[in-house]
Order: structure tokens, then C-alpha cells, then sequence
């Protein structure tokens, strides 16, 4: 048995420990000076946890691979809030060392009184078709062992071995229960459909060293193969009613319920409109709990943020027994921020073309990142720390005409002048940044020199990449195409490109396009060069006046940055309206959002 496992964290936060671990994950990536470094996601039956390995990395790069099992020695730490390892020494274990309970979590139920809870409700069955079908499924040997082990899901909702039984007889329960509140709905119907809508699981992962997917699983999916299970049961039973057949088949692909999900139809009966909605109130609860237990230990009632529902927890049973402050580790602004936001955007004009749609602060929406192909930037403000150049550039001028105003109205100025300097004819950038020092001059009283003008196009190649831009564009790149969409001049973003370290397979600028954001010239060529539907691509940028609010116009999800900024909420931009499908405040956290699946 293992003396450390991940739950155990909190105790043993800055202290080194030697503990064995499966690599769920394996990747080499390189650090600034070139060199690889490992970074892998290890596990164990109470969680899993990131880590990182920085040096002597060549001596073991070959040395295992991902559900390989690893003895490691290494500093338990935080990093931006989240627990990871910084890896010190690990070496391969010897099968005769792995004892593989270590490594699976299970669940703590009995799981045969819960296959007889489940027998149970399949006896009440008041349909002779839909009870021969279940217990045709139930008492094949193969597919009952395999439903009694399999987990419900490879990470989140349920994901331990046993979980899609207890998945499923939670299920039993609270929709037996529901169907006494709803009575047209057919009951021996809705149960037959929790029954089978996640049981392709069991060909669709493989749980004998870690939770991963079969390749069968990743190329057809559970409900394809449940659909095919459910053919060949058919098969057996004689008579089965072609409508009820076609009921079935409708639960169990409309059962995640929204097309960006993965359901191709959405729920059109009753029952199907309740299996989804109680599958997504089990998973949700489930999820909950896990994170709670996870964080046990912890004395405040807020957890971590949680990735797949997109915000901090409260333990309620904790906050009533201790008065706590709410978190401010999540990626969300504190009060201050969300009030003078709030009040910033009070007073926002809305964008001529575009109908205005109410603004919220703090937009959270669970986006299938499965369905994008491409995802788009917006350069400076988003991947280039622009509000540092400007502030540099700006204050510098200000200060040889004896001129001082705070950071915030220079922002406020800056994102004014530049959208208008933007409007109507074609300059390019160079001209409008031109335009832009002038404006300046004339709102504060001095008339700026020649160079003064040029000098902010000068300094853009000085600008650089936000701390978290080029890791994160690296991580996402793995995933996805990347291109970029920047109201820039090319040999001004030719200047900045080798700074952003990846490749990206199309730029577009304002030069190609002969118009600035928030115009949909430019986004319009855009989508005609990346070569796939709006569907699949997903715009990524600070300003909702240039890259949010056009982009959706056009059909793109849009992910606001929401970078940290003397100017909170809007920085060196012009004020607008929008609601993002997705509000993150750097790259690391979309990177972090990307590879964490929503609950379905």
C-alpha cells in the first residue's frame, strides 16, 4: 500500500515525498533555452495531480511511457493555486511492485446490492418488452461484469470503477421518484433509457491500469456503440415493437441534450427530455461531491475552481458552521472590480450594426471544445502585453511636454483615439498610431514632434508576450490550428511573430484586409482562408468591441481575455457591450479549459 496518495496534498504542501504513481499523461516540451522538460499528470485511486520534471531530464525520457508505473521522489507545491510535483527522481516499477488497487478509485458502495437495486426496479417493469430487453442485457455474463466495474466517465462524473453502476441505480432512483410527480410519463420507458444510455461506456473505456479510451471508443463513441448493443438484443427478442425501438434509439443519442455536446438530436419526448435533465443533475451532484471530499481538509467551505462546471464551490454544510470570506483564487474579479466594471459599462455605447445584448460581468458557459477546429487570436492586448508599450511609449512623450495623467486615462484615451483613427477610409497602422499621438497632443495642449509621432509604431517591436502566452499557445497547439486576426500592419507583426513561439497556419491583418476590427471585413477573410465553417473555429480576444461581439456576428464563439489591466474590464480599447461564450483571464486558463471535458 502506498504511504502518500493525491488527496493527501494538503498535508504535505512544500515537503518532499517518495510515492508511486500510473502516468495518465506523458509530454516533452521545451523549455526558453531549448531543452525538453517533462510534463506529465500522474494518479492514483484518490485523484490525479500534475508534475513537472526540470532537470536530468535526458536520463529518462525513454525510460517508461503513458500507464507506465512510476516510483518518484519530489517537492509537493502550489502552483497558481493547484497542487503539482516538481519531480527530483522517479524510476519504472517492476510489475511485482505495483499493487493495482493503489491506482483505481472505486466505489464505496456495495456493488452487489446495488446490481439487486437494480434488479429490483427491472422487476416492477409493467412492459413485457422493455423488461425482456433489460434483463436480456443483464444477464449476459460478459456485458454484467462489465457494467458492475466500469466507471462512468474517464475523469470526472463517476469516474471509479463501479461508477456507471452507481451512475445508473442513482439514476433509478430519482427518476422513479420524478415519475410520481409527472404521471404521463411512461416509467418502464425512462428507466430502460437510463439503463442504456451510458452503457456503450463499457466498450468505450479501458480501466485495467488507468481510465483511458479504447480505440474503438474514440473513433465511434458510446452512443454509436450503444446503439449497435441494442440491435443485437433486439435480435433476440421476438415481436419488440418497431416504436418502441425507435423511442429507444431517440434516448439514447438525444440524452446529452444540446447538439454542441454531441447529442446529434436534441430531446423530443417527454422521457427523453427527463433523462437528460436528471443524467446532467446526477453527473453535476457527483462532480460536486468528488470536489468536496477532494478538498476535505481544507478549512475554508470555498474549493478550487472547478474546470468542467465553470466556477468555485461552496460546501454549504461548511459555511454553516464557520463565517468565511468567498474566494478570490478563481479566475474572476473581486467586488471592487466587478462594481467599477459594472459601472464602466453602465454608460457603454453599443456598436453600429450590431444589436445591443445585455452585459453581464463574470460569464461562465461550458463550451465543447471538441467542435472547434481552428482557434483565431487577436494579437496585441491578447497575446502581447500592449498596455505595458503603450503606457511606456505614451508616458515618455507626456513627460518631455510636462504633461502627467494616471495610467487608466491614458488607457481610456488610447482605445478612444485609436477606434476612431480606425474608422471610415483605410490607413494603415503605422499611420493610425501617428494619428493617435496627435489626438493626444490636442486633447492634453502640445503638438508632438515627427519622431514623437512615429515613436509608438517604433516601439511595438519592444512589446512582449504576456508570461502565460507562449506555454499556453504551445499546449493549445497540440489541440488545435492557430491563427491570427490582428488590426497590425504585416511587417509590424512580422517584427513581433518570433516572439509568440509557435507556428500558426494563417495571419490575417488589417493591411490584407484594408479595415480594421471591428469591421467583418477583416473576419470575413479570415473565414474564407481557414477553410472551415464558423462553427468550427473559435475566436480568442481582449476587446469585446474589436474581436467578441464581431466575431459572434458571424457565427464564432468567442472567448473574452479578460486581461489584468490599469483599466479593469475594458483596458486600451473602446467600451462596448457584449456577452462572450467564455470569459477567462489569461491563455493558461483557456489551455487548462480545454483539456478539461464538460460533464455530460
Amino acid at each position: 500500500m502506498k504511504d502518500f496518495y493525491i488527496s493527501e496534498c494538503t498535508r504535505h504542501e512544500n515537503k518532499i515525498i517518495t510515492s508511486n504513481f500510473v502516468v495518465v499523461s506523458k509530454q516533452i516540451k521545451p523549455k526558453k533555452t531549448g531543452e525538453p522538460y517533462l510534463a506529465l499528470t500522474l494518479g492514483d485511486r484518490s485523484g490525479q495531480l500534475e508534475a513537472k520534471m526540470w532537470d536530468n531530464v535526458e536520463e529518462v525520457l525513454n525510460v517508461f511511457e503513458q500507464d507506465d508505473f512510476l516510483k518518484i521522489k519530489g517537492l509537493v507545491n502550489k502552483y497558481k493555486n493547484r497542487f503539482q510535483l516538481t519531480i527530483h527522481k522517479l524510476r519504472k516499477l517492476g510489475e511485482s511492485e505495483i499493487e493495482f488497487s493503489d491506482y483505481l478509485p472505486k466505489t464505496t458502495r456495495n456493488i452487489d446490492e446495488l446490481w439487486q437495486s437494480l434488479t429490483d426496479f427491472v422487476a416492477s417493469f409493467q412492459n413485457p418488452y422493455l423488461k425482456a430487453l433489460v434483463q436480456a442485457f443483464m444477464s449476459d455474463p460478459e456485458i454484467a461484469a462489465a457494467y458492475r466495474n466500469a466507471p462512468a466517465a474517464k475523469t470526472l462524473h463517476h469516474a471509479y470503477i463501479g461508477g456507471l453502476l452507481d451512475h445508473v441505480v442513482s439514476l433509478f432512483r430519482s427518476c422513479d421518484l420524478v415519475c410520481r410527480n409527472y404521471p404521463q410519463v411512461n416509467r418502464d420507458l425512462l428507466l430502460t433509457g437510463v439503463f442504456l444510455h451510458d452503457i456503450g461506456k463499457i466498450h468505450e473505456l479501458a480501466y485495467n491500469r488507468s481510465f483511458t479510451y479504447t480505440t474503438r471508443g474514440q473513433l465511434l463513441g458510446h452512443m454509436v456503440i450503444e446503439l449497435e448493443m441494442l440491435q443485437a438484443k433486439l435480435a433476440l427478442i421476438s415481436g419488440f415493437p418497431d416504436t418502441l425501438k425507435t423511442l429507444l434509439e431517440h434516448l439514447i443519442i438525444s440524452h446529452h441534450g444540446e447538439y454542441e455536446f454531441g447529442s446529434p438530436k436534441l430531446p423530443m419526448f417527454p422521457e427523453a427530455l427527463l433523462l437528460h435533465y436528471m443524467d446532467d443533475l446526477d453527473s453535476k451532484m457527483e462532480a460536486m461531491r468528488a470536489h468536496f471530499e477532494r478538498e476535505a481538509d481544507l478549512e475554508s467551505p470555498w474549493t478550487s475552481y472547478n474546470a468542467s462546471l465553470g466556477r468555485p464551490l461552496l460546501n454549504s454544510a461548511k459555511f454553516l458552521t464557520a463565517k468565511v470570506t468567498p474566494p478570490v483564487e478563481d479566475p474572476s474579479a473581486t467586488e471592487a472590480e466587478a462594481e467599477s466594471i459594472s459601472e464602466s459599462h453602465e454608460k457603454a455605447p453599443t456598436l453600429p450594426g450590431f444589436e445591443s445584448k445585455p452585459w453581464r460581468w463574470k460569464v461562465r458557459t461550458m463550451l465543447d471544445f471538441s467542435r472547434f477546429e481552428i482557434l483565431t487570436f487577436d494579437c496585441y492586448g491578447t497575446l502581447i502585453n500592449w498596455e505595458e508599450g503603450i503606457l511606456r511609449c505614451v508616458h515618455r512623450i507626456l513627460s518631455a511636454h510636462g504633461k502627467d495623467i494616471d495610467d487608466a486615462r491614458i488607457l481610456q484615451l488610447y482605445g478612444d483615439f485609436e477606434a476612431s483613427s480606425e474608422q471610415g477610409e483605410y490607413y494603415c497602422y503605422r499611420e493610425v498610431l501617428h494619428s493617435v499621438v496627435r489626438q493626444f497632443g490636442k486633447q492634453l495642449g502640445f503638438t508632438p514632434t515627427d519622431q514623437e509621432g512615429r515613436s509608438l509604431a517604433e516601439s511595438l517591436k519592444e512589446w512582449k508576450p504576456w508570461p502565460d502566452t507562449v506555454e499556453a499557445l504551445r499546449e493549445l497547439q497540440n489541440r488545435f490550428r492557430l491563427s491570427i486576426i490582428s488590426n497590425v500592419d504585416d511587417d509590424l507583426f512580422a517584427a513581433t511573430r518570433p516572439q509568440l513561439g509557435v507556428e500558426f497556419s494563417q495571419i490575417i491583418t488589417a493591411q490584407q484586409a484594408q479595415a480594421y476590427k471591428p469591421s467583418l471585413k477583416i473576419f470575413e477573410l479570415a473565414l474564407g482562408r481557414v477553410g472551415v465553417p464558423a462553427n468550427r473555429v473559435l475566436h480568442v480576444g481582449q476587446s469585446l468591441y474589436h474581436d467578441v461581439i464581431p466575431a459572434q456576428s458571424l457565427g464564432l464563439a468567442a472567448v473574452w481575455v479578460n486581461r489584468p489591466s490599469a483599466r479593469r474590464g475594458v483596458g486600451a480599447v473602446k467600451v462596448a457591450e457584449g456577452r462572450p461564450d467564455l470569459q477567462v483571464h489569461g491563455l493558461a486558463e483557456l489551455a487548462e479549459a480545454c483539456i478539461q471535458p464538460r460533464i455530460v
